[in-house]
């Protein structure tokens, strides 16, 4: 009985300690909530307050310093975040002027960048990129090596830009950081720099020491730049390599700007052991072919692989090599159901 009667007064207390907290943490959340509106009330007149200053001044009727002396010391962060919220959807001489305008509190930011959290450096990389450069340059390709891949990816992001073509082989030496980040994003980051950063992709595709993977990606983003010169080195890459990824980028490479004097080193690998590269190799002599290899063509629809016949039946209407796949589609071929549907595609 005494057991029970001090289980029953233990149940109570427990009870009442999770009703307090509960009452507790319920009034912290109402408090937390009252001082954000406060804070969101506070920012929102601030930005009442500078918007038309601001405006005049992207006009060029104002100068910035009529501005700067409505910001309070304990503002500056906050006014920095709010000209960058600017700046993203901003170009050229707005962009410029914007640069100006937060140039007297960007060093606060600045500082961030060595003793913030990963998600503070990553925002004060982002601001520097959008109203710190060139001055803080250094800073920003130093955090390609920081510690956080959130970060070091912000500031490659940044770099590789048309208006800074300058640093984008600071990120090409790097690309060994960011190889776990999607493929596409990647090779599409590399081209995004346009022209001037094709000589650092060849040399990352061509240099044997680097990884593989780092020259595939090097050749997807040749081959978003459409660089004619690029196929030569594929086509040389393919008589020497063996890995799957980097076969298969070259010959995308080869497809899409090669010449037909590239045809005698795509053969060989039509009858690879990996379907990948067999699938590449036959689109690519699709795309390529002259009549005295059109025929070569035909084993890909006997292939075990689908894909193989897929990827052949593409490079076919790609160049234009439309009568087999005619021949095919009114025959009784297990794969004539392909050529129709290639066909099909052609015609829309």
């Amino acid at each position: 009985m005494i057991l029970n009667n001090k289980l029953f007064y233990f149940l109570i207390f427990i009870t009442i300690v999770i009703f307090i907290s509960t009452v507790v943490l319920g009034v912290y959340t109402l408090f937390l909530r009252y001082i954000n509106r406060l804070k969101g009330k506070k920012w929102g007149e601030l930005e009442a307050k500078w918007e038309p200053v601001l405006l005049q001044i992207l006009s060029g009727s104002f100068h910035p310093e009529l501005l700067w002396n409505l910001i309070k010391e304990k503002e500056h962060l906050y006014f920095v975040d709010y000209i960058q919220r600017y700046a993203q959807r901003l170009r050229g001489t707005d962009r410029d002027i914007l640069h100006d305008v937060a140039s007297p509190f960007i060093g606060l930011v600045a500082k961030q960048v060595k003793t913030g959290d990963p998600e503070q450096r990553a925002r004060a990389i982002q601001t520097l990129s959008l109203l710190g450069m060139p001055e803080y340059a250094d800073q920003i390709i130093e955090a390609l090596d920081d510690s956080s891949p959130l970060v070091a990816m912000i500031a490659a992001r940044y770099l590789m830009r048309r208006d800074h073509p300058e640093y984008s082989e600071q990120v090409i030496k790097r690309l060994h950081r960011f190889t776990s980040w999607s493929r596409n994003l990647l090779s599409s980051m590399l081209a995004r720099v346009g022209s001037s950063a094709v000589p650092a992709l060849r040399e990352t595709l061509n240099n044997t020491e680097n990884p593989t993977l780092i020259r595939a990606i090097a050749g997807d983003a040749l081959l978003e730049l459409n660089d004619f010169e690029s196929a030569d080195l594929a086509a040389r890459i393919l008589k020497m390599e063996t890995d799957r990824e980097l076969l298969a980028s070259c010959l995308r490479i080869v497809s899409r700007v090669g010449r037909p004097d590239h045809i005698a080193t795509i053969i060989p690998l039509c009858s690879s052991s990996d379907f990948v590269v067999r699938a590449h190799a036959f689109r690519a002599l699709g795309r390529l072919a002259s009549q005295e290899e059109v025929n070569l063509l035909r084993t890909a629809f006997e292939d075990s692989s689908s894909w193989v016949a897929i990827q052949a039946a593409e490079g076919l209407r790609e160049g234009g090599n439309l009568d087999m796949l005619r021949d095919i589609a009114s025959s009784d071929h297990p794969k004539s159901d392909l050529a129709k549907q290639i066909l099909a595609e052609e015609m829309r």
